[in-house]
Formats: C-alpha cells, structure tokens, sequence
C-alpha cells in the first residue's frame, strides 16, 4: 500500500505477436513470454518483459512506438518527457532503441518507483531520471529552456486522466518545452461511439497545436464500446500520406481518424 494506491506486481505468461520485433533476442518467436505486471489497484498499468524490451503489450504503445519513429527520423539521440512512469515500459524502449538519450518521467508514487526497482528489473542506476512529483507540478518547475523532442502523457486514475493534466494551461505549459519539431503524445481512454472526453480534449489541443492526429488503437471498424486513443500534437505535420492510411488497416497499428491533422 503506497500512500495513492496499492501496488502489485506479479509474473505472467502472455502469446508473443506475430513476426519478431527488430532488434529483439533470439528466440523470440516462441509461442509464450514471461512477463512482468504491474497493477495498481485493480487495474493493470503495465508489461514489462525484462530480456525483451522491444515488446509493448499495449496497442497505444505501439502507436506511441510507430509516430514516435515517424517523428524522430534518423537522429540517434532523443530528448523524451513522461507524464507518469508505471512499468516504465516505454522509456525503456527508447533507451533501447536510442542510447544515450535523455528520458526524464515525472511519477508522484514513490512506491510505484520502488517497484520498478525491486519487482520489474530496472536497474537503479538507469539513466532514466524519475522526477518525484505529479506531472503539473514537475513542468512548473521546469528551466524555461528545457526543451524535448516528445513527450507523453500516461498518466490515470483508474479509467480516467487526472482533469488537471488535460487543460489548456498545462497543454500550453507543456508546448512550451516542446522542440520546434517536437510532438506531444497522450493515451486516452473513452467509449468509442460517445467520445464526449477524447473530443473535448482534441478542442484543447487545436487550440495549442496547428497540427493534431486522433489514432484508435483497434482496426477501423473493429471498435465498440471502450477504447484507447492517441492524441497527437505538433508544430509540424506528420508525414500521414505514405505512412498511415485514414480509416483503412495498414501494417501499423489501429487507424488514423483524422487524414491530415487538423
């Protein structure tokens, strides 16, 4: 029991997906993986397979995974920002993927840390820096120089992200330490055929990004009822035409719901 919620992490067996990911230890296309959970309260925030850390259970880390890559191109070194950490399933992708980047992930449960530490096998000397304070308050003391070139919004009270962390100040605040081709990426959860959240949020984040891409995490058609998005917001466009197909299945994960950004 941490002083926000209670923390459970535990080991499951889970089918490994389709081809083996680039970059991913021999043996990787056997039928099972041992992985890591971790649940807090009664919901699980995380997958974490310790030899692996290519992979990511979640379909929304998986879009994180492939506009990240759009976005980054062919620099070798990043300048990531968390809002939450969980398993720190993805900042450990990208230290996998890009050494030596900069990954800094505000987390306020200093036991969620603890866990990571003691149950899900990062190291304590990672480079990744934990920044121990809710979100809004991590940005606020932020240098105003610090700029980074993505940063991802993952943090959740049960279903639902903390209403202060999807206002227009904290968008605007967080835009302002955004590299000018920098993207800021945040899951959310809403029913597929109501979305009164995700559209809410979209109108906040059109009036701080000229350029703003809605992606569901299951294949166009194939929603109902509960669903995970991914809101996307920059200063440049995302390269849609060649990559991700509007509405129509491609090799990506889910679909792209807006064509052209806004």
């Amino acid at each position: 029991d941490s002083n926000y919620q209670f923390v459970k992490v535990y080991r499951q067996k889970v089918p490994r997906r389709g081809a083996p990911v680039k970059g991913a230890p021999q043996g990787a296309g056997a039928a099972k993986r041992d992985v890591l959970v971790l649940a807090l309260d009664h919901l699980v925030h995380g997958y974490v397979d310790p030899a692996d850390p290519t992979y990511l259970h979640y379909g929304y880390e998986r879009v994180y995974r492939d506009v990240a890559r759009d976005f980054v191109g062919n620099r070798k070194r990043l300048r990531a920002f968390f809002i939450g950490g969980g398993a720190y399933t993805f900042p450990r992708l990208l230290l996998h993927l890009y050494p030596g980047s900069t990954i800094d992930v505000a987390e306020i449960d200093p036991m969620v840390v603890e866990a990571n530490h003691v149950a899900m096998k990062l190291p304590r000397d990672t480079p990744i820096r934990t920044i121990a304070l809710d979100g809004r308050n991590a940005v606020s003391d932020m240098p105003a120089s610090r700029r980074y070139d993505l940063i991802f919004g993952d943090a959740f009270n049960d279903l639902s992200i903390p209403a202060h962390l999807i206002t227009e100040e904290f968008t605007q605040a967080l835009a302002a330490h955004l590299a000018p081709r920098g993207a800021y990426l945040v899951n959310v959860i809403d029913d597929f055929e109501v979305g009164k959240l995700l559209c809410s949020f979209v109108a906040t984040m059109e009036r701080v990004f000229p350029h703003v891409y809605v992606f569901s995490t299951s294949r166009w058609g194939a929603a109902a009822g509960r669903e995970t998005f991914v809101v996307a917001g920059s200063r440049v466009p995302l390269a849609t035409a060649k990559l991700w197909v509007a509405g129509h299945e491609t090799a990506r994960e889910g679909s792209l719901l807006t064509a052209t950004g806004r």
